[in-house]
């Protein structure tokens, strides 16, 4: 049984945006990258104790002096931006609407850190198949908020907005939208929205695809497990030892991950990285950076 959860308003309530950084801001970036002060780094740490020290400087650089903004601001004013307000919070999101008759509309909902920037290569491929070598039939409406405190849909105003919230306020942006059926996809803290907005079950929805990087460490965990149980039980002496501590930490890891996906956040302090981060931009830049740094193995670090 399906049921409305939305949030009912006119189109009269969605105005169009574009992007315009004032130029003194620019500056400030600027002049705030150029007074970074740098630590020392230990000789021959290379990525052991994190990102070398050598890599941001560049990055920083690269940041403050052949970065062109105004370039990307251009290009990315080229696909239709607006904002509305749902449930007291300014939403931001891109909607391109296909030529297709047939076309489905289609929520994507983007990750964290992330903005709406990945799906940005997608909407033409999805709208205008055609002209991509792809089926005609296979089209979609785009449509891709900025999750609420993220990018031009932030600051968020008030505390309380999780993934249930933010599903029930785009389930919302799809009626206001006038989509009468909808589909939804996403990754990561974008995949968390799909799940809630699939126990929501709001009137239109019509399926949910989510990746979620946990399913990773779950399914690692179960590996584990099985592999030290198997050793357990085919050996109770030496095995039950050896197996306490991995399967410990594998149940510290489920832990991390049943609390991700109750609050839809890591259980980090968000309020205290956004103050650092504003304050020390190249902390910003690196905090981006390091997590698909993470996830390469040693050979892609080096080169090879």
């Amino acid at each position: 049984m399906v049921r409305s959860v939305g949030y009912m308003t006119t189109p009269a309530e969605i105005r169009p945006f574009r992007i315009d950084i004032s130029q003194s801001d620019l500056d400030d970036l600027a002049a705030r990258l150029a007074a970074t002060r740098w630590p020392d780094e230990l000789t021959g740490a290379g990525t052991d104790y994190g990102m070398p020290l050598g890599v941001v400087q560049r990055l920083a650089e690269r940041w403050r002096t052949g970065y062109d903004w105004r370039a990307h601001e251009a290009r990315l004013n080229q696909i239709p931006q607006y904002t509305t307000t749902i449930d007291g919070q300014n939403i931001h999101f891109l909607h391109v609407r296909s030529e297709e008759p047939a076309a489905v509309p289609l929520l994507l909902l983007h990750g964290w850190p992330g903005s709406v920037l990945e799906f940005a290569g997608m909407i033409g491929p999805l709208t205008d198949p055609r002209a991509h070598g792809g089926d005609p039939s296979r089209a979609f409406h785009v449509v891709v908020p900025s999750l609420p405190g993220y990018g031009f849909s932030g600051p968020a105003t008030e505390p309380g907005w999780d993934s249930a919230r933010m599903a029930k306020a785009f389930a919302g942006l799809m009626s206001r939208l006038g989509y009468a059926q909808w589909g939804a996809a996403g990754g990561d803290a974008g995949a968390l929205v799909g799940r809630e907005l699939g126990i929501l079950a709001p009137d239109g929805l019509i399926g949910v695809d989510g990746l979620l990087y946990a399913s990773f460490y779950i399914l690692t965990a179960l590996a584990v497990i099985a592999y030290y149980w198997s050793r357990i039980v085919s050996n109770a002496g030496d095995a039950l030892l050896t197996g306490i501590l991995p399967v410990g930490a594998v149940a510290f890891l489920g832990w991390i991950v049943v609390r991700t996906v109750q609050t839809g956040t890591s259980p980090e302090r968000w309020s205290l990285i956004g103050i650092v981060a504003a304050g020390v931009l190249v902390m910003l830049a690196v905090r981006v950076i390091v997590r698909p740094e993470f996830f390469r193995t040693p050979r892609e670090r080096a080169g090879k």
